[in-house]
């Protein structure tokens, strides 16, 4: 776990120096044997706390979702790290964010599975999970 901690901090630096705000997992066959991903378990959907760039962790996390489904949100406004870590059986699995209730609205930024970005949920109202 402090390895793939240590990666996602390293990723984060990186992203943070040049000003991309986009993390991946583990890619190809190590993608499958991912789990735990900054305290978001395997097979989730997370949403961490307001304005926590680097060093997230479990205890950072404010939302986890994991059932296929529409989730309204409330209360996430600014920015937020939202990590998509449904890998392995999960890994064709994606979630997308809506600027309205209930899976309405433009829903068109979409995260893959084992991709996180740092985000302004402000106009985000809903996500929906999907295969």
């Amino acid at each position: 776990m402090r390895n793939k901690l240590r990666n996602l901090l390293a990723v984060a630096a990186v992203a943070a120096a040049t000003g991309t705000t986009v993390l991946t997992g583990a890619t190809g066959a190590s993608a499958a044997a991912q789990a735990d991903w900054a305290g978001c378990p395997d097979g989730n959907v997370c949403i961490y706390a307001e304005g926590r760039y680097s060093n997230i962790g479990a205890g950072d996390i404010t939302n986890k979702y994991f059932r296929y489904g529409t989730y309204n949100l409330s209360n996430q406004v600014n920015e937020h790290w939202v990590l998509n870590n449904q890998n392995g059986p999960f890994e064709d699995a994606y979630v997308k964010l809506c600027t309205g209730y209930n899976g309405t609205g433009d829903c068109s930024k979409v995260l893959g599975p084992g991709y996180g970005e740092y985000l302004n949920l402000t106009p985000i109202n809903s996500i929906v999970l999907y295969r």
